[in-house]
């Protein structure tokens, strides 16, 4: 279940200089993350470690007012190009699944996976990640 769409990605070097106007490095995408029955995420995010517990309560979230059938906590908004490291622990009695989510460009229809408990992502797109355990 290895994250296919990473090896179609475009980096995001490759992003900024086909669409200048919309990739530049200033350009910040929002990272919403959950984890459903017996887990926590930890982001790691420029010396910066933020626990899932510390975000709140999970909220359903909307692309250009339209609600998506999604339920995340919102974590921040990242340059283009900011590397994120995500951690699954799974509670002890459970075992970690894998992640599922979406990627958000124009679209939140590109979808993703890992059954890798730690992923490294480089921020080019809103994520919205899920940790599943059972």
């Amino acid at each position: 279940m290895e994250n296919e769409i990473q090896e179609n990605v475009l980096s995001a070097e490759e992003l900024m200089e086909q669409f200048p106007n919309h990739y530049s490095k200033y350009y910040k995408h929002d990272l919403y993350v959950n984890s459903i029955n017996g887990g926590n995420i930890t982001v790691s995010i420029q010396n910066q470690v933020i626990n899932e517990s510390e975000l709140g309560q999970a909220n359903q979230v909307y692309q250009w007012d339209r609600l998506l059938d999604y339920y995340g906590k919102y974590v921040g908004s990242y340059n283009t190009g900011t590397s994120i490291i995500i951690t699954a622990r799974a509670n002890e009695g459970f075992n970690f699944v894998g992640w599922t989510g979406r990627k958000c460009q124009k679209y939140c229809g590109t979808p993703f996976a890992s059954d890798k408990s730690t992923i490294t992502l480089i921020m080019d797109s809103r994520l919205l990640l899920t940790a599943n355990f059972n």
